[in-house]
């Protein structure tokens, strides 16, 4: 709902130790979390836009696996 989007940035950039007053300039953070025993990392980019701050959560899987050419 458009009502929670200003809380939901507030606390996403928290996580991200990101300072949450800062709205007109683009800031970059991450942080990482474990659920269920598998490990997350998450990069977090707000910006400023015409019609308000705007965030890009990018996740990536903590544990990767190599693997041999022929399975990609």
């Amino acid at each position: 709902p458009p009502q929670l989007t200003a809380r939901l940035i507030a606390r996403l950039k928290i996580l991200g130790q990101l300072d949450i007053a800062e709205r007109r300039q683009p800031q970059d953070g991450q942080l990482s979390l474990t659920l269920d025993s598998a490990r997350y990392a998450m990069r977090i980019a707000t910006l400023p836009t015409l019609h308000g701050e705007k965030v890009v959560l990018r996740v990536q899987q903590g544990e990767q696996q190599e693997l041999p050419l022929d399975q990609l």
